[in-house]
């Protein structure tokens, strides 16, 4: 009874399509001027990768009062996120699908999208653009836009915050989310911290993030959560800002990021996920709830009311012979993990030594193996060398710099 699937019909009589090997680059709709209504359109291999403004869906600083809305279309195979809203407010977005995307799939841009409902929408099999992000801590990882010597960089992104791509990427709480499903991602749903409006709007005097969350009710997730150890179902945490006066660069910092905001998580389903719910708000008010199978304990920081819910972290759901631990966080981290920092690529060269996966030499006569357990989501390093010394080894936040990096210093083995 836990594991509610989705079955979901993909195709539509009306149908926009570009073409399955089109390297990321597909069409896109956006609508400017007043108004934009859409029902019953399909849109498959459009978006086009790392273009910003290029999407399958895209209302386009609208304004408020528009009466827009998106209603029983699909955006499947997309090559850049499903449906955006940016600069529109006051929009109905209701029984859509959003499959196989690429960046977060429903999508509030700027952060001053407001009034928007979203009702029984679907969010399922959700890549981000890159690596996922990740981190050993709740700080998670700062991912710079540009090479900068405080953490990550972009590389391939456009937006530093796809690494952490999500069902359902919200930037302003001032909305409604009614009876939705997300599968997969970063996390389901992603209540983000703009402390300020970005893009065309950076200079508006807004505060997004510091706004009651409208309405969260009814709203499921499953499958999702596990590129990093404190991500959830519903996950309240991660900050977009500028790292420059100018407001030019973009930093993204994944993990946690405290507001003084007021959320109200109500009839709320996860399971099969890292965890039911992690936020760092200053009030979370979580009522109602059923998480199953979920990995690690709910997260509520700051002020917290739970009431009327269960947490289990393995059911009792009978294992089988193909699936012989059916209901844990293993069979869940196991059935589906998504890409990690770490996952093995053509770029593998097999590792010479017994019980390690790659090799990758780290200077002349000196190899650093490693292998990946995808089960406990540990990475196993060693290193052979031909020297009878110490060796030390670096784990910088940058390449080519010592700065910030943690070191291992080995002796002979």
């Amino acid at each position: 009874e836990e594991y509610r699937g989705e079955v979901a019909l993909l195709s539509r009589q009306i149908a926009l399509r570009g073409t399955p090997d089109a390297e990321g680059y597909g069409g896109h709709v956006i609508v400017h001027g007043r108004r934009g209504r859409f029902a019953g359109v399909e849109s498959q291999y459009m978006g086009q990768t790392n273009l910003l403004g290029k999407y399958p869906f895209h209302l386009h600083r609208l304004g408020g009062g528009t009466g827009s809305l998106l209603s029983d279309n699909v955006a499947r195979d997309t090559y850049f996120r499903c449906f955006t809203i940016h600069g529109t407010s006051d929009v109905h977005v209701q029984e859509n699908i959003g499959f196989n995307a690429t960046g977060s799939c429903y999508y509030l841009e700027d952060g001053l999208e407001t009034n928007v409902t979203f009702r029984h929408n679907l969010a399922a099999h959700i890549q981000p653009i890159g690596l996922w992000s990740g981190g050993a801590t709740e700080a998670g990882e700062t991912i710079y836009q540009d090479a900068h010597p405080g953490g990550l960089t972009s590389g391939d992104r456009v937006l530093p915050k796809d690494a952490s791509a999500s069902g359902f990427f919200i930037s302003n709480n001032n909305n409604a989310f009614v009876g939705n499903t997300a599968s997969g991602g970063f996390a389901g749903f992603a209540v983000v911290s703009y402390p300020a409006p970005i893009g065309a709007d950076r200079f508006v005097n807004a505060t997004p993030n510091a706004l009651p969350l409208t309405l969260f009710i009814g709203n499921t997730a499953h499958s999702t959560g596990w590129p990093w150890g404190y991500s959830a179902g519903v996950y309240v945490g991660g900050e977009l800002t500028y790292a420059d006066a100018a407001k030019t660069q973009f930093v993204w910092r994944s993990g946690r990021t405290e507001r003084d905001t007021t959320l109200h998580i109500n009839n709320t389903l996860v399971w099969g996920a890292r965890r039911g719910v992690t936020s760092w708000a200053s009030h979370t008010h979580l009522e109602h709830f059923d998480f199953v199978d979920v990995w690690g304990e709910t997260i509520v920081a700051g002020n917290g009311y739970i009431s009327s819910g269960t947490a289990s972290r393995q059911s009792l759901n009978a294992p089988s012979a193909a699936y012989p631990d059916a209901g844990s966080a293993a069979y869940f981290a196991k059935a589906a993990p998504p890409p990690r920092r770490g996952d093995h690529d053509a770029s593998c060269v097999a590792s010479t030594r017994a019980g390690y996966d790659c090799m990758v030499p780290v200077l002349k006569g000196a190899y650093l193996h490693w292998t990946r357990d995808g089960t406990s989501l540990q990475i196993r390093l060693a290193v052979t060398s031909a020297t009878s010394g110490w060796l030390a080894v670096g784990f910088p936040a940058e390449a080519g710099r010592m700065t910030r990096a943690d070191a291992v210093v080995l002796s002979e083995a």
